[in-house]
């Protein structure tokens, strides 16, 4: 469906923009905003397009939680060190001693940036995000926590709402429900908030233990 829809999308981009070419200009203004409107189309297919893809399955093997921290943090580093002196993350890694879970690596990574980069926006003044791993029982739990602005009582309940966004022109909304989406329907896990305004945000992530067969 989303093919048909950007076919569509495209022909009506394109004859408007022939249009453009040789229009008049009491036309253009009317042509410039349909040409907008397509635009704004094409772009809302390509976000329902990548959260679809988001939810269907990957390939699992056995992973460790800890791993994945290691490569994220490998990643995003750069992107705190661009940041001016007075807004610095200080972050604090706590490895606990925990089991393999089953799970897609390339999936897990996503999910753990995209918790750790909503944490970093957060801190618009600095602060620091710690992360921490451990067993509880017959689950791994994996949380992310950052010293920021917090969340009130409406934006913890809609946060895993695909297009919900704080952060107007500059979020897509798609980050936190294709984590919702990877740890709940993909891997069987559970996802919970605990957040106050002024005071920060804890992400905890829950995944099963495998079983043995």
């Amino acid at each position: 469906i989303a093919h048909d829809f950007n076919n569509l999308i495209a022909g009506i981009l394109g004859h408007t923009q022939l249009l453009l070419i040789e229009a008049p200009e009491e036309q253009r203004e009317g042509l410039a905003v349909i040409e907008q409107a397509a635009r704004d189309g094409r772009h809302m297919v390509e976000r329902i397009q990548q959260f679809t893809r988001a939810q269907q399955p990957e390939d699992h093997e056995m992973v460790d939680l800890n791993t994945i921290i290691n490569d994220v943090i490998k990643l995003i580093r750069p992107r705190w060190r661009s940041r001016p002196a007075s807004t610095m993350i200080q972050t604090r890694i706590e490895k606990g001693q925990i089991p393999l879970i089953y799970g897609s690596p390339f999936a897990l990574r996503e999910v753990l940036t995209n918790v750790v980069l909503n944490a970093t926006d957060a801190m618009p003044k600095g602060g620091i995000l710690t992360i921490r791993t451990e067993q509880v029982d017959d689950d791994v739990i994996m949380e992310v926590s950052d010293t920021g602005i917090g969340m009130d009582e409406e934006t913890q309940i809609r946060m895993w709402e695909p297009f919900f966004s704080t952060k107007g022109e500059h979020g897509t909304g798609l980050g936190l429900s294709m984590t919702h989406a990877i740890v709940v329907q993909h891997h069987g896990g559970r996802v919970a908030v605990q957040s106050e305004v002024g005071a920060g945000s804890t992400i905890s992530l829950v995944f099963p233990i495998p079983r043995p067969e």
